[in-house]
């Protein structure tokens, strides 16, 4: 109370001279105002980056080999299957792949396969990626991304969804050997029906019906080999491989083709 008196008393006395000094100190606070806004400002955008970056569980970027930066959940190689310059490189040949954990989409509400790809010439129903159960010499409960369904003409996202009675099945047709510079999000939101594939920024094909993720099974996840023992391996390289436990938005697709392979958004 003592301090205030004094300073009212001070701006009483004070004359028009010391007018400098009082528009200094209205300046000086307004300053330190200033500076705690945009400390306060600047961690509440920290926050709200972190909380969107959370929803990423697993990131191979194959820097060096087949390791999770984020999830702890490292691969690996088999085969001839070898990191270069960044890139996981797959020959095709029998045995070549990653062996991933299983498990990897145990649980989620909702989920989103991300990659970065350049593609060979592809055999037989090659999976970029497959995961699930082996029953005999045949993939069951499982969810798989083919670049070659020879079969159907087409290349395409599928899930076992029991409910449904049958296969979940986002198709296109044609196939997607020989492609350089692809950017593939797979996103499956079973709140909203969603399923749907993007490449390189655009919805390409979707769904509205997709109803569970539950039936696929946690015994296998592989990159570029099938459950299907007949089928062919994957022909090409991967810059980058993320899994999500949400569903990226149209505008957070588009964001993460900009920004490519090497950031996070």
């Amino acid at each position: 109370m003592n301090g205030e008196r004094q300073m009212r008393r001070f701006w009483l006395r004070a004359g028009p001279e010391s007018a400098w000094l009082r528009t200094g100190l209205v300046t000086a606070i307004a300053l330190l105002w200033l500076t705690a806004t945009t400390a306060v400002n600047a961690r509440a955008q920290a926050a709200q980056t972190a909380s969107a970056s959370a929803h990423l569980k697993h990131r191979y970027s194959f820097s060096g080999d087949a390791s999770d930066s984020i999830g702890n959940a490292a691969g690996k190689l088999q085969g001839a299957a070898v990191v270069k310059a960044g890139k996981l490189v797959l020959d095709g040949s029998a045995g070549t792949y990653v062996d991933l954990p299983g498990g990897l989409l145990t649980g989620y509400k909702a989920a989103t396969i991300e990659f970065w790809i350049s593609t060979g010439q592809n055999g037989k129903y090659a999976r970029v990626f497959d995961a699930g159960e082996i029953s005999g010499i045949t993939g069951i409960n499982s969810i798989y991304f083919c670049v070659d369904h020879t079969g159907t003409g087409d290349w395409r996202l599928r899930i076992t969804v029991p409910e449904a009675g049958k296969d979940e099945v986002v198709a296109i047709k044609g196939n997607l050997s020989e492609r350089k510079d692809l950017h593939v999000v797979n996103v499956l939101d079973p709140a909203t029906g969603f399923m749907g594939i993007y490449v390189n920024g655009e919805l390409v094909g979707s769904r509205p019906d997709l109803t569970t993720l539950a039936a696929v099974s946690p015994h296998y996840f592989f990159i570029g080999r099938s459950l299907y023992a007949a089928d062919a391996y994957l022909n090409a390289s991967i810059d980058e491989f993320r899994i999500y436990d949400s569903a990226l938005s149209a505008e957070q697709v588009k964001k993460d083709y900009a920004a490519g392979p090497e950031r996070v958004p």
